[in-house]
């Protein structure tokens, strides 16, 4: 009697453990999701000595050198966003034999960040920023410098809430900002009014305050839709805000113009699988630097590979 229902138990207890084993969910596996463009935009002109129509005897190339990468990885409620954009361009002008160089392009610019989601749309975040630049910056007579790599040199911590109702579209209100503007050298504030809001002597400048950053990343069809081989247009825009909590380094401005602005624009048209046209336009305000608005822009055609990667 004993034998037979030790055996009933063992198969009941085998059952149950097999059942258990098929019903337990698979452990949740993150994603990677990763992305590359990296390419080259080349200008050139040239006017004759009697060109009537202005620019007699000048002639003028460019070229703009980018990188774009970015790396995304996804587990259950968690995400970790990395971006990455490294731009760099010159002009070369040359008449009567005398050349002179400017960049066109300049920026170093690295973003990670962490976040949780709490809903679908709403995620709290913490995120680390740097902005810098690779080469010399000089005044318009070129005999002043004004900028250089890490004078000045930006990093920022954040931490708050942001909103992301779909793929395309995000908005980050970061609360708790703090911001470090880096000067390695000390002689900038010659040619740069306001010193970058370091003070004089000083390589340091740390500030409380609260950003705010709006991103929209849209791809658009001309001459047909994506299923029809219609023509691929890339509008990427990004906004950005920082305001100081506490009072303005240069007390003879007010409070709204303390705060930072900077607008992003880039629109990329493809031609075919490597060829690209490219309009680029940037608007920037820090009082800081300067007490008007900063702008650039720039439209050319050039090279462009891409890759893309999910894993």
């Amino acid at each position: 009697m004993k034998k037979p229902l030790l055996l009933a138990t063992i198969a009941l207890v085998s059952s149950a453990s097999l059942t258990a084993q098929n019903t337990t969910k698979p452990a949740s596996v993150g994603t990677w999701k990763t992305s590359l463009q990296t390419g080259i935009n080349i200008n050139q002109a040239a006017f004759s000595n009697n060109w009537k129509a202005g620019g007699a005897g000048t002639a003028s190339w460019s070229a703009k050198a980018f990188v774009f990468a970015k790396a995304g990885y996804n587990k259950d409620k968690f995400a970790w966003d990395n971006d990455l954009q490294l731009e760099f361009g010159k002009m070369q002008t040359t008449r009567d034999t005398v050349k002179t160089r400017t960049k066109i392009a300049d920026r170093i610019f690295l973003e990670s960040k962490a976040g949780y989601k709490f809903t679908e749309e709403w995620r709290g975040y913490a995120s680390l920023t740097y902005q810098s630049q690779f080469a010399k910056g000089f005044d318009a007579s070129l005999d002043t410098i004004i900028s250089r790599f890490m004078a000045p040199g930006y990093l920022t911590e954040s931490f708050g809430a942001e909103y992301k109702p779909n793929e395309h579209f995000s908005a980050q209100l970061g609360l708790l900002t703090l911001r470090q503007t880096i000067l390695t050298d000390t002689a900038i504030h010659r040619g740069v009014r306001g010193n970058y809001g370091v003070a004089i002597g000083k390589k340091l400048r740390n500030e409380l305050g609260c950003n705010i950053i709006l991103n929209y990343n849209q791809d658009f069809y001309i001459f047909g839709t994506k299923s029809e081989k219609g023509y691929p247009i890339n509008l990427k825009a990004r906004y950005w805000m920082f305001t100081n909590y506490g009072k303005p380094l240069n007390t003879r401005i007010s409070y709204t113009q303390s705060i930072d602005h900077r607008l992003d624009l880039n629109l990329t048209a493809k031609i075919n699988k490597y060829m690209n046209v490219m309009f680029g336009y940037t608007l920037f305000y820090d009082s800081d630097q300067d007490l008007k608005v900063q702008t650039t822009q720039n439209f050319g055609l050039g090279i462009l590979y891409a890759i893309s990667n999910t894993k």
